[in-house]
């Protein structure tokens, strides 16, 4: 399996402070059945900075390491952005990466609301050819409220992606039910573990894959490993809704976004 989401490296951010916490998540990454990584530490969320020549450093280090230790475990530098005034500057100057060597991006966004410029940065992020990956869009307030909200920002060429442990319910009830509607959708096309720990946030892909499979189908499950190989390669993401949603309410998404539904219309 491949993670794209994951807190690895240590002492960077909330994720593992020694590298002792560190290989012990990369052992548990490797028992639960991934085998490629994207170490994707916070950056520009007010707490941690991470740019990206500092992660690709830490992320070869800590590759350095597994390989001695005859782990083969594949990790790959990228970074949790939160969306912010100074995002497009950074991108500019290489502070700011996608992931990997691809056109994606992982974009956190506040936990509380959904920013003003919203609409305005993911139009600069598409005219740049790069596709936003809004990292578990089922723990920002406003999206866990009302999940068909996400529609709009597809429509602003932005996928989700969802977190494992929210679908097993280990968010509660509003997130995990806001995880499922998104995945059947299709408008988070993506799973990962955004694994912090061994404990409080681990490494849940496999149960996940599982439930998905026991929910939705076999096909369903297969769909999103294959969408993480897919961004892997830079390949684009089959987003093929499991469960459509019948078109209603979408003056909802018209306060949102006004101009992007009336061009979709």
């Amino acid at each position: 399996m491949v993670d794209i989401h994951c807190h690895l490296l240590p002492g960077l951010d909330d994720g593992p402070a020694r590298f002792s916490e560190a290989l012990a998540m990369a052992e548990a990454a490797y028992a639960d059945g991934i085998r490629i990584l994207y170490a994707t530490p916070h950056h520009g969320n007010g707490v941690y900075r991470n740019p990206a020549s500092k992660v690709r450093k830490a992320a070869d280090d800590f590759r350095d390491e597994l390989q001695a230790r005859s782990l083969e475990l594949e990790i790959i530098a990228g970074q949790e952005v939160r969306l912010s005034e100074s995002l497009i500057a950074e991108l500019e100057e290489g502070t700011v990466a996608p992931l990997g060597t691809g056109r994606y991006l992982l974009l956190e966004l506040p936990g509380s609301r959904l920013p003003k410029n919203l609409e305005e940065m993911l139009y600069e992020l598409r005219v740049r050819e790069l596709i936003p990956v809004i990292a578990h869009p089922e723990r920002n307030a406003v999206l866990a409220d009302k999940p068909s909200l996400l529609e709009a920002l597809t429509e602003l060429g932005a996928l989700g992606q969802v977190t494992a442990r929210s679908l097993l319910g280990g968010f509660g009830s509003k997130a995990g039910k806001a995880a499922w509607q998104m995945v059947r959708q299709g408008y988070a096309p993506l799973v990962a573990t955004d694994a912090h720990d061994l404990t409080r946030r681990p490494f849940e892909l496999s149960a996940a894959y599982r439930l998905i499979q026991q929910r939705l189908g076999t096909p369903a499950g297969q769909l999103l490993q294959d969408n993480a190989r897919r961004l892997l390669v830079d390949e684009d993401l089959v987003r093929i809704p499991i469960e459509p949603e019948r078109k209603k309410g979408m003056s909802r998404l018209r306060r949102f976004f006004p101009s992007t539904i009336k061009r979709g219309e």
